[in-house]
């Protein structure tokens, strides 16, 4: 128990003297500055310049280092928005022709005037889709609508009885 007692005070006394000298160090450098900011005005100006130039040069590196980051994560964006389909123009499509959807977007179907049609708007994940999410009734208005959303990789078809060229569909992808 005295040895470790005696092991503590040791390097109690150790840090003591250490700290001392790291104090030293400190006035010696606050002095240093002192004299260059009260010495000659030339020689202050050029003190307070190169403290500046530092500053100004960390925050420059800094600031270059976020825009290299910024630039990679653009780079992982554009990468992923054309991985997800951006970019797919619209387009008009054709009755009773199943498409594959390259990006997720919007299917409208209308009517242009002329004999309407009763048309369904299939979706699913197979090539024959299956799943109706909208509906084009013949006795509605001459100006009725119907539309649904198509995500990524799903398949869909404007589906009809009869062709009709009253019948309009558009797909817009959302991105």
């Amino acid at each position: 128990m005295f040895g470790a007692k005696a092991r503590l005070e040791a390097r109690i006394k150790e840090l003591e003297r250490r700290l001392e000298g790291f104090d030293g160090e400190v006035s010696r450098r606050i002095s240093e500055i002192a004299d260059q900011c009260l010495g000659d005005p030339e020689q202050r100006v050029r003190f307070l310049l190169n403290s500046v130039a530092t500053d100004l040069q960390r925050d420059l590196a800094v600031a270059l280092e976020r825009v290299e980051q910024a630039g990679v994560l653009a780079g992982r964006i554009q990468e992923q928005a054309a991985a997800e389909g951006a970019g797919q123009e619209r387009f008009f499509a054709e009755l009773d022709r199943v498409y594959h959807a390259k990006a997720t977007g919007y299917v409208a179907i209308y009517y242009t005037g002329g004999r309407p049609a009763p048309v369904k708007l299939l979706v699913g994940s197979t090539r024959w889709p299956d799943l109706s999410v909208g509906e084009l009734d013949p006795g509605a208005d001459s100006s009725a609508f119907s539309g649904g959303v198509v995500r990524r990789g799903e398949y869909w078809t404007a589906q009809s009885k009869w062709q009709s060229k009253s019948i309009k569909i558009v797909f817009t992808p959302f991105l």
